[in-house]
Order: C-alpha cells, then sequence, then structure tokens
C-alpha cells in the first residue's frame, strides 16, 4: 500500500502503481517529494509557532477522551508538560465535576455530527480546571469537533478566568457593600428622623395652639416666626427622606383619581400668605376644554407644584407667579398635562442651568446665604415628574424671570371622586367641629407630651378624647367603651399599635370596628405600606399639624356614609316636573346640566385661583339658578354662599369650592343612579 502522498506524486508522471519509473523519472520524482515535504515541514513549523504563541491553551483529544495535542500556553497554564500529557485521558485536566460536562458536550457533539463532512461546531462552559499541584482554578473552555479523513477529533481552547472571576467577585461585593451602605444610611436617616420629628410634633402643635388664643401682636409675632421655623425645618426634613427614598428606589406613586384643578388651588391658597407678604400677584389659569378628573399620584404632583411655586414666589420681589394649565390629548384616554410656573423674579444666568436640578446645588455663595432651604426641591421634582414618565425643564434669562414647565401623561377619567364630609368652616382649631362631625376617639400615644399635645389639639375642634398609654391600655377601653376613631401611635411599650391593631381586628365583630388612623414618625415608605396591610385604615406622619387631623378625621368612612345618607341631594317633585318622569327626558337634561355646569366649575376655579372675585361671583350666581331649576338642593345653598363670599372678598372661599365639587360629584352620581 502506497503513501498517499507518494500515490499523487506517481499520478503526477502518468505512472500506474507498480510500474518502474526511468532514472530521469526517479530523479524528478525525488526532488519534487522533497520540495513538498520540505514546503509541507515549514508549514508546520509555522503552523507550530503561531500554536505555541498563542495565549489560550489549545487541546486536541480524541472520541475517547486521550489527549493528542497540547501546546505551549497549555503547558504554563496547567503545570504539565506536553510529554506528561499525550495519551493521558483529560480527567487528569478537569476534576469532577466538571469533567462530566465536557463529556456530555462532547457527546452531545458527536450525536449532532454523524456524518463525515468537516464541519465545526462548538459548546462554550465555565468550568474549573486542576493544575498539577493540584490547585483548582476557573477556566471559560470551548470544545469543537472536526471530521478530519472519516476521524473524529476534538479541540478545546481554555482561557485562564481567574482574573475576570476576581474582578467580578470585587464587584459583587462592591454592590453589596454599596447596598448595605444604602441600607445603613436609610435606616439612620430614619431613625434620625423619628427622634427629630418626635419633639417637632410637641412644637407644632403646640405653637398652632397657642396661635389659635388670646396673644399680644409681640407675642403673636413671635409664635408665627416659631411655627414657619419649625415648618422650614419639617420641609428640609421631608426633602432629604424624599430624595434618600428615591435614590433608593423605594418611592412609588399611588394613583388614584383626582381633580386637578383642585389640587393646584389648593397649592394657591396655601401660598398666598406667602405672596401676600411679598404684595405680589399669585394666579392660575385653566384651559376651558381640558378633562377635570384625571388618574395618577395627585399627592405627588401637588409636592411638585408647591415646590415650583414656592421658589418662585422665594426669588420673586416685584410682580407676579402664574401657574398655567393646559394640554392635549395623546389618546382618547390619555391627556398631557402641560403646567407652567412664570414668575417675574431674579431669573438664572445660563451657568446656573448645568447644575439646576442637581441635589443641594444652590448657586453661589452670596445666593445661597439670601435664600433658604436644603436645595432640593427642583430634584426631588424633577424625580417624581420623571417616576411619572414626565418631564420638567426651565426657561429663563437673568433679571427677566423664570419659566419652569412639567409635562406628565396622564390616564382620564369621568369617574366622580368619592366624596368625604367637608366642614363649614376650615380654620384650624374649629371648635364647632365636633357637632358637625360627632366622633368618640381614643388617643394612643405613650410619650407624655405629644399625649398632650393630640389631646389639646382634639379639644380645640370640640372634642373629649380617652387616653391610652399603650397597646393593652387600649384593648382595656374597648372592652367598656365603644369608639368611632382611634389615634394609635405605632411605637408603645408592653404592646406596639401594630399588634393592638392585630388584636382589635380579630376580637371585635365587622360593625363594631374602629376607625384606626397610625400616627408615627416614621416615614420610610415601606413602613407606611406594612402598617396599611396590618389593618390600620389611615396613616398620619408625624408632626402632626392641624390640618392634617381634620382632613384624616373626615376621611372617617362610617361618618361619610351617614352624610350621605342624610338626604337624597334632588328634590324629585321638582325633578319629576320637568321631565314628567321620562327617563330619556331626564338623561338628555343630566346631559345639558353636566356640560354647562362642567366649565362654569372650571371657570369658577379658574377666578378663585386668580382672586378675580366678581367672576367668581357671577360664575356662582349663574350654577345657583341652575341647581334651584333643577330642583339640586344640596348644591343650591353652597353657590348661594359662595356668592356672598365673593362678593364679601372671604378668605375661605376656596374651600368653600372645593366642598361644593365634591358635593357636585355626588350630585351625578345619584342622578345616574336614579
Amino acid at each position: 500500500m502506497l503513501n498517499p502522498l507518494l500515490k499523487a506524486q506517481l499520478a503526477q508522471f502518468n505512472l500506474a502503481e507498480g510500474q518502474a519509473p526511468d532514472d530521469d523519472t526517479w530523479r524528478a520524482l525525488l526532488a519534487q517529494i522533497s520540495q513538498t515535504y520540505g514546503q509541507r515541514a515549514a508549514e508546520q513549523d509555522r503552523l507550530q509557532a503561531v500554536l505555541d504563541n498563542v495565549a489560550d491553551a489549545i487541546i486536541t483529544f480524541d472520541e475517547h477522551g486521550r489527549i493528542e495535542w497540547f501546546n505551549r500556553a497549555a503547558e504554563q497554564m496547567f503545570g504539565y508538560s506536553a510529554a506528561e500529557v499525550i495519551g493521558a485521558h483529560l480527567e487528569l485536566l478537569l476534576p469532577d465535576p466538571h469533567r462530566y460536562r465536557i463529556e456530555q458536550d462532547a457527546l452531545a457533539l458527536q450525536t449532532d455530527k454523524q456524518d463525515n463532512r468537516a464541519d465545526i461546531v462548538s459548546i462554550r462552559n465555565e468550568i474549573a480546571g486542576q493544575r498539577k499541584d493540584g490547585t483548582l482554578f476557573p477556566l471559560d473552555f470551548t470544545i469543537s469537533q472536526m471530521m478530519v479523513q472519516g476521524e473524529r477529533q476534538f479541540i478545546a481552547i481554555a482561557r485562564d478566568i481567574t482574573i475576570r472571576k476576581e474582578a467580578e467577585m470585587a464587584i459583587l461585593a462592591a454592590k453589596e457593600a454599596a447596598e448595605a451602605a444604602n441600607q445603613a444610611k436609610s435606616q439612620f436617616l430614619a431613625n434620625t428622623s423619628h427622634e427629630i420629628r418626635t419633639p417637632l410634633n410637641a412644637i407644632v402643635g403646640l405653637t398652632s395652639l397657642l396661635l389659635d388664643t388670646e396673644l399680644t401682636p409681640d407675642q403673636q409675632t413671635f409664635v408665627e416666626i416659631a411655627r414657619r421655623s419649625s415648618s422650614t425645618l419639617l420641609t428640609i426634613l421631608n426633602d432629604i427622606l424624599d430624595l434618600s427614598r428615591i435614590e433608593a428606589h423605594q418611592l412609588s406613586l399611588e394613583p388614584r383619581p383626582y381633580h386637578l384643578a383642585t389640587n393646584i388651588n389648593e397649592v394657591l391658597t396655601l401660598l398666598r400668605p406667602n405672596a401676600a407678604e411679598k404684595e405680589l400677584q399669585l394666579t392660575a389659569t385653566f384651559a376651558p376644554d381640558m378633562p377635570q378628573v384625571f388618574i395618577g399620584d395627585g399627592d405627588r404632583l401637588r409636592q411638585v407644584v408647591v415646590n415650583l411655586v414656592s421658589n418662585a414666589i422665594k426669588f420673586t420681589h416685584a410682580g407676579l407667579v402664574a401657574v398655567q394649565v393646559d394640554g392635549r390629548y395623546l389618546d382618547p384616554a390619555t391627556y398631557e398635562i402641560h403646567l407652567a410656573v412664570q414668575d417675574t423674579g431674579i431669573g438664572l444666568p445660563p451657568d446656573y442651568r448645568e447644575w439646576l436640578f442637581q441635589p443641594f446645588h444652590r448657586g453661589h455663595a452670596g445666593r445661597s446665604r439670601r435664600y433658604s432651604g436644603a436645595g432640593l426641591g427642583l430634584t426631588i421634582s424633577q424625580r417624581l415628574v420623571e417616576l411619572m414618565g414626565g418631564r420638567i425643564w426651565a426657561e429663563s434669562e437673568a433679571g427677566k424671570g423664570s419659566t419652569f414647565h412639567v409635562s406628565i401623561p396622564s390616564p382620564v377619567t369621568e369617574q366622580p371622586l368619592p366624596t368625604a364630609l367637608t366642614l363649614e368652616r376650615v380654620r384650624p382649631f374649629d371648635p364647632d367641629m365636633a357637632r358637625q362631625l360627632p366622633l368618640r376617639i381614643l388617643v394612643a400615644e405613650d410619650n407624655a407630651t405629644n399625649q398632650k399635645v393630640m389631646v389639646w389639639m382634639l379639644e380645640h375642634l370640640g372634642y373629649r378624647p380617652d387616653v391610652a398609654a399603650n397597646g393593652l391600655e387600649v384593648l382595656a377601653a374597648l372592652q367598656t367603651h365603644t369608639y368611632d376613631v382611634i389615634l394609635m401611635d405605632l411605637h408603645m411599650p408592653e404592646m406596639d399599635g401594630r399588634q393592638a391593631t392585630q388584636s382589635i381586628r380579630a376580637m371585635l365583630p365587622a360593625t363594631a370596628q374602629p376607625w384606626i388612623i397610625a400616627v408615627t414618625a416614621d416615614v420610610l415608605h415601606e413602613s407606611r405600606q406594612d402598617y396599611l396591610a396590618d389593618g390600620l385604615n389611615d396613616f398620619l406622619s408625624k408632626p402632626l399639624q392641624a390640618e392634617m387631623l381634620i382632613t384624616a378625621l373626615c376621611r372617617y368612612p362610617v361618618v361619610r356614609a351617614r352624610s350621605a345618607a342624610q338626604t337624597w341631594p334632588i328634590n324629585r317633585v321638582i325633578l319629576n316636573q320637568i321631565t314628567g318622569g321620562d327617563s330619556g327626558r331626564l338623561l338628555e337634561l343630566m346631559h345639558i346640566f353636566q356640560n354647562e355646569s362642567d366649565q362654569l366649575l372650571a371657570r369658577l376655579q379658574t377666578a378663585v385661583a386668580a382672586d378675580d372675585l366678581e367672576t367668581a361671583r357671577q360664575m356662582a350666581h349663574t350654577l345657583k339658578g341652575s341647581c334651584a331649576t333643577m330642583g339640586i338642593v344640596s348644591l343650591e345653598p353652597l353657590f348661594r354662599e359662595i356668592e356672598t363670599m365673593a362678593r364679601n372678598r372671604d378668605q375661605y372661599i376656596a374651600a368653600k369650592v372645593t366642598q361644593a365639587i365634591a358635593e357636585y360629584d355626588r350630585v351625578l352620581l345619584a342622578l345616574r343612579n336614579g
């Protein structure tokens, strides 16, 4: 049997196998064979040089796992010479169970390629290799199959990934350390906040109570300064906590229906005294054709508007601060709300805009000293707007004022907002509140100072609350008394507020369950969600303010249900006289009434926000007439009162408009339900 190479050479000289060549042919044949072998030897040397200088280990083995070739990088990586491993099994280099994985890969390649084509198929794994000294190290191991002249061969390319794995472990350790540090920071902030809020609760509560007493002008000034200082401290504290929660991805939105114009008007009502001190005009205008009720986190949007309007007032010394609200439909169910807060203040030079939304940046030292604050309002506003899927930007020129824009896509809804009992008077510590909203209240608070503050607040609202110092005393009180509302501190000795709440839910029948409001200095979002999941109905954070307490009490659902059930808001006799009992005519009348009233209410809100009380009086007068014609007995007196308040320039008109809107929603619901 001739060597294949020699056989090919003979064929070139037309010599059949067994035919003897002459001398010249022999010489030519030998010269050609010598040249061919020389070329092949040179190619093999070049290939060997290349393979020996490759950084990766290259190993070939047969289908039984016997090693056939081992390059220089493999020798350096595993610590064996080629002579030591040629003919040895692959198990020499790969410990269990990693060797089993490679054997399975090889088997998979064999199964996949049963024909004799010279295709190459690869499988890649990260496994452990074993050096001659027994140490293990991580490998990136790629195994390929080749069919060469009918024989199956495997090539493995191995790369030592020790450095990469160490880097990955270092990154993972750094990530875990950062997460632990962030968690520690959050816990530190929570603990610090709790410690600050507890005495701050007493300061805010007592100053509010003092302001409700007879004071000399000097005393009034001193107490007002203390109240504002504590309010500023609370704002800074809340900003720092909000930013911390946002950065830790612990702040989430709570979408629910809200009335946009009401939200913004409430902000203007809140900040109007600040603007009045600087003799600034504070206005709001709303596009007449925009929706009224949206689904989103109205509280967080209000926070953004408060930040923007507060900043505008802070940096404006003369002129006006105007809020403009409009937008456009993105689709039939989604509206892009556009808010613009414009001022005639000091404006911003171009270099300030680079740090405008960065935390704790407040400009140069002179500006920082002149204007108070932590420099977090715009940062938090930007993060909140982005969390809502929107964007915020500014247009400004030094000395010519600024305009901050907010654009937020928001679902719209025609669903009427749930109504709550709204008090006839909204000034803090109205002693008539208990008459309008009769409640039996239990205060559960272990801190003596906070206990006194809460009791005094409730007494100034006309209530006579009972007191418990821990959860066990709460349970004991429930054995002999029935309470509508429990103001429950969550951190009390012997039995805390959460345990007490769980016990109450277990021991009392559904008809006797009180409305339990958590009152705590804990402000982390996850704490709030956990507490509400434990059976608490509402949540108030310290320091407790009169407005917060009143709002929470007004949310008491049984009272709300009673107030809604007392009278049907429409005179059925008048309504039947108009419609003749025809349901089709009633639907048509409802449609006309709602369309006209929606527009009139929007104009009323805009006028009140702009302090245009003559227009507000006209809108209230028209609405009063429509309600009288329709026999809507619950709304007609409200609009009559608003008309009078507008004529007298009553400072509480915005609150009365809010009450009328809530009642209007209830009327629409009653009309729909027949």
